[in-house]
């Protein structure tokens, strides 16, 4: 395998079109937060590190125009320093724009939808070498089918996104038995910019709420938005659960069965990690998060872990996972001492079964999905996908799986 680093345009058409003559393959890596299938090549990956440039900003149009290997942080930061940021951001830290786009990356928040909904105009080289420019207000018909698009269409160039004026946020974080807080869920998860994190072993879960404040308002302290947004989410639930538990055992609330589950995660075990996401239609939250808590503690302490939710807003992007419904994203994070992929396969009936859409940069079983089910949009979008890249120069072995049915490829 070979990894290219274009520095211009020119660069890629001449890289596209000497896959075409040989046959070859190509697949544009991002910063690497999904998984190695959705970009791995047997022939030549692109990396578009010397593609980070920010083009232009328009104050007119509230818009700002950038290469696709920005990072998202560095967009931020420069967008704060002009009085802007971008809406809607996931919890992490260091994706590409291309990467964040072209998969598919939720937003945090009922009041926001999925992050590439912000995208307005686009550049592309598709798989014969030409260049296309999507607008928004010009190509309708089928913009709404290249921001998610996992890198099937072309190589992005440039991306013109929306943004807004800049705000901080202020995060509240709290502790609560999950039968507790079952019954309010719902309401939590709409009325704010909120991530619910449940820890089935313990019986917790914990909130994190994100409130706006505008600069001549804001607490002392409260932080810019984009910092908000990218807290990191693995950690800051050990520390607030274990708080808690200290807490409750000066008090002598500490149940014996609490203590007895605490005292076998501290033993030295091997554990193999693995995470998927599912967005189900958003009237089935609470049915498929009592189905989770039930898997998980029924197979602890071999299974170990913890899953988070959040609501996202429906939009019209082909391939989103909230494509025409508001969905609740839900992410599984396991450990597990024995065969971790029958847990994970069981995890995924379980949220398939609620009509489950996978993240498309998170692990999933090919197999088991019903993509045209899943998506009214789907032969649409082979349709468009045949068109611009006839000779399958952007497919791999992954895509090869998603498709194979379809075109034979």
């Amino acid at each position: 395998m070979q990894t290219l680093t274009p520095e211009t345009e020119r660069d890629i058409i001449e890289i596209i079109q000497q896959c075409v003559n040989q046959g070859t393959s190509l697949r544009v890596i991002g910063s690497g937060k999904s998984i190695a299938e959705v970009v791995a090549s047997n022939h030549i990956s692109l990396s578009m590190k010397r593609l980070s440039c920010i083009v232009s900003i328009n104050m007119n149009r509230k818009t700002v125009t950038v290469q696709p290997g920005l990072l998202i942080d560095d967009l931020c930061d420069y967008l704060w320093d002009k009085g802007f940021t971008v809406n809607g951001l996931g919890s992490v830290n260091g994706q590409t724009v291309g990467g964040i786009i072209s998969t598919g990356s939720h937003s945090q928040g009922a009041e926001m939808g999925n992050f590439s909904t912000n995208v307005v105009g686009m550049r592309l080289i598709d798989g014969l070498g030409q260049v296309h420019v999507f607008s928004k207000e010009n190509q309708s018909d089928v913009f709404d089918a290249i921001p998610i698009s996992f890198g099937c269409l072309g190589v992005l160039t440039e991306v013109e996104l929306k943004i807004v004026s800049r705000y901080f946020v202020l995060d509240t974080r709290k502790v609560y038995s999950f039968r507790k807080q079952r019954s309010h869920l719902i309401n939590i998860l709409n009325s704010t910019s909120s991530l619910i994190r449940f820890r089935p072993d313990l019986g917790l879960s914990v909130s994190l709420t994100l409130t706006r404040f505008e600069e001549h308002s804001k607490p002392e302290q409260a932080v810019k938005s984009f910092q908000g947004y990218f807290i990191n989410f693995t950690s800051y639930h050990k520390d607030i659960v274990l708080s808690k538990l200290q807490k409750l055992k000066m008090r002598g609330r500490l149940f014996p069965f609490r203590i007895k589950r605490f005292l076998q995660q501290k033993k030295e075990i091997e554990f193999s990690y693995k995470s998927l996401g599912y967005a189900i239609p958003i009237e089935n939250t609470e049915k498929a998060l009592l189905a989770l808590d039930k898997y998980f503690k029924s197979n602890f302490p071999n299974l170990r872990g913890n899953f988070g939710v959040r609501i996202t807003r429906s939009d019209d992007l082909w391939l989103s996972q909230s494509y025409q419904r508001d969905v609740c994203h839900i992410g599984c994070y396991c450990r597990s001492s024995g065969d971790i992929i029958v847990h994970i396969h069981n995890l995924e009936t379980i949220l398939i079964e609620l009509g489950g859409r996978p993240h498309w940069g998170k692990f999933f079983t090919i197999e088991r999905q019903n993509f045209a089910q899943l998506y009214p949009k789907w032969s649409d979008f082979l349709e468009l996908r045949q068109k611009m890249d006839p000779n399958g120069v952007f497919q791999n072995e992954w895509t090869k799986k998603i498709f194979s049915l379809y075109f034979g490829l």
